[in-house]
């Protein structure tokens, strides 16, 4: 679902009037990839991180100048993944730090993902070192955005938890002073199209999205 969600926002953020103006991409879909969540939670599970060195290794010998993982959980296995590139990563939590401090200076910023995402303290360790205030949600905070990603939006139920969904927000603000939120899972944005806080989300696979595009257009 992350890829789709990735290619989706590239082709819709890419400006091209035909086929042949849209930026060259390949994906490798590697479906048997073990649980990245499992073996965060259990190192002694699976590791992912042999299948993800694969199919690098299989986008570099088609030619990739870059690479990108589209789902925030697996940039957990990023630094060592790196090590073995050839080519650079486009670093997703990354980017979308970089990118709040450059637009939104002085915010307190809430990240609202899976709690497998907030384990690895991904976002969180960025914010710190762009000296960016995190508001972090309570452990019954966290289980409700748990319940609306899987109960919710995962389930096909997204309108019935986007009360839920906006309550929780409204409480990360008026609570905890958040002021900027980052949707740091694939099913968030289903629930931001139709929040009243919409615009105060910053939309990570989005950002990827756009750099991508910048990447391959060499700007």
């Amino acid at each position: 679902m992350a890829s789709v969600d990735l290619l989706t926002k590239i082709i819709e953020h890419t400006k091209a009037t035909c086929d042949q103006e849209h930026i060259p991409l390949l994906l490798n879909q590697a479906c048997d990839t073990p649980d990245r969540t499992s073996y965060i939670v259990d190192p002694s599970a699976p590791s992912p991180l042999p299948s993800m060195r694969a199919g690098l290794k299989l986008l570099e010998q088609a030619g990739c100048e870059a690479f990108a993982i589209g789902c925030n959980t697996a940039h957990y296995f990023a630094k060592e993944l790196c090590k073995d590139a050839k080519i650079p990563l486009l670093h997703m939590p990354a980017l979308t730090v970089d990118w709040i401090k450059q637009q939104y200076i002085g915010k307190r910023v809430a990240i609202i993902a899976t709690e497998s995402t907030q384990k690895t303290g991904i976002y969180a360790a960025l914010l710190a070192e762009a000296g960016i205030k995190e508001c972090v949600l309570s452990q019954e905070q966290m289980q409700t955005c748990m319940d609306c990603i899987y109960k919710g939006a995962k389930a096909g139920k997204t309108a019935a938890y986007q009360e839920i969904f906006d309550s929780l927000i409204a409480e990360l603000k008026e609570k905890q002073g958040a002021e900027l939120f980052i949707a740091a899972c694939t099913e968030i944005p289903l629930f931001m199209q139709n929040s009243p806080h919409k615009e105060l989300f910053v939309d990570a696979t989005e950002v990827l999205a756009k750099a991508i595009i910048s990447f391959s257009r060499g700007c």
